[in-house]
């Protein structure tokens, strides 16, 4: 079998796009992916860092309240957030 190089260069291209619209139709289906941090840095009265032991009893109560479903659903309802995912699958599903 004798190749030349323009076969190849044709084979090549061939597959590239070949690959380029799989990989496209791939990533149309794949569902997005979200991920929220967040670094709270807590200070004492004079402004120095806080041991978190010592201040864990009054953050806590306030983390799980900022935190708790509810106020997760209001922020996301009043900024809009997550509407193309809304449409399919309600917030009360469970899947927040």
């Amino acid at each position: 079998m004798h190749m030349t190089i323009g076969m190849l260069g044709k084979r090549v291209a061939v597959f590239g796009v070949a690959g380029a619209l799989l990989a496209a139709a791939l990533s149309l289906t794949m569902r997005d992916k979200y991920i929220s941090e967040a670094l709270v840095t807590v200070q004492n009265a004079e402004g120095h860092p806080a041991v978190l032991q010592s201040y864990r009893g009054e953050l806590e109560p306030l983390v799980r309240r900022a935190l708790n479903r509810d106020s997760l659903i209001g922020i996301i309802e009043k900024r809009h957030l997550y509407e193309r995912e809304r449409v399919d699958t309600s917030i009360d599903a469970g899947n927040l």
